[in-house]
């Protein structure tokens, strides 16, 4: 018991590409994962929690769930569920997580808008999110955090952004505590239309920068593929996923130089009548 205390404390102050106790940000697809983690990038249901500035890309009702284990320790599991619905010049989310066990968890629920702010050119994207931290031993906290996210297209790059905790919200009186803060910049570029290439650098507020990049490969409509890596110390990650026509699945492996595997499944479903961006329902 007393091992799993201190792993549950030791993981996020190791390596701040893991999971960040404390109300802190967490990675939900597993195609962001895949590609090292450049989760400014992805667009699905789940951008929900990743940046909700991609959130407009999706056109049509979405479903997506996401099952993580890290570093194959018991107490150190996510799940994840987000639905996305085409709204006015946007899409609306709702997004739900949990991680840890008994003994640790942190819950979220999140609910988020993107809107377009000039057609296929740039986003903006806002998520307001109920966190609550608990140990088992010395009970919960709880506080409403913000998140905001932005997205912007210049011919063949992508601009993005994201900033966690917002409204630097308190997880505790004592010691000045809060939930987790951290600010997201990046840059993609689409080499070809199969083909894209990405960079990241995350900086929380308490401590060192971390930077990420990766790569996105479809060399058909059905199978993608992506590799990617970064941090201080090393990981690396990589990925497959298969696309249908209203289904999706995406598996993503990341290996940290010290602390392990982390393996993350996503699966997503659309349904319904495609929406037109732009124009009320």
């Amino acid at each position: 018991m007393h091992i799993r205390k201190l792993i549950l404390f030791l993981v996020p102050l190791i390596s701040v590409n893991s999971t960040k106790a404390g109300g802190g940000p967490f990675f939900t697809d597993a195609l962001s994962v895949a590609s090292g983690k450049t989760y400014l990038f992805t667009s699905s249901a789940l951008s929900v929690s990743d940046n909700p500035a991609n959130l407009v890309k999706l056109t049509e009702p979405s479903l997506g769930f996401t099952i993580s284990q890290f570093y194959l320790v018991k107490g150190l599991q996510q799940g994840a569920f987000a639905f996305v619905y085409p709204a006015y010049k946007g899409s609306a989310g709702l997004s739900m997580l949990y991680f840890g066990d008994a003994l640790y968890n942190e819950r979220q629920v999140g609910l988020a808008y993107g809107y377009q702010i000039d057609p296929e050119v740039a986003s903006i994207g806002v998520r307001l999110v109920y966190q609550q931290v608990s140990f088992r031993e010395y009970g919960t906290v709880s506080g409403l955090t913000a998140d905001m996210g932005i997205s912007a297209k210049l011919n063949k790059f992508t601009f993005a952004g994201h900033i966690f905790n917002v409204l630097q919200t308190r997880l505790a009186e004592y010691a000045d505590e809060r939930f987790a803060s951290q600010l997201a910049f990046g840059v993609a570029y689409q080499s070809s239309e199969n083909l894209t290439l990405m960079a990241q650098i995350d900086k929380p507020l308490i401590g060192k920068p971390t930077f990420r990049m990766g790569i996105r490969f479809t060399p058909t409509e059905k199978w993608l593929f992506a590799v990617g890596g970064g941090g201080s110390p090393f990981y690396g990650t990589l990925g497959i996923g298969l696309k249908l026509k209203n289904f999706k699945a995406v598996m993503g492996i990341a290996q940290h130089l010290y602390l392990g595997t982390q393996a993350h499944l996503s699966v997503f479903w659309t349904f319904g009548k495609k929406q037109e961006q732009g124009k009320k329902e």
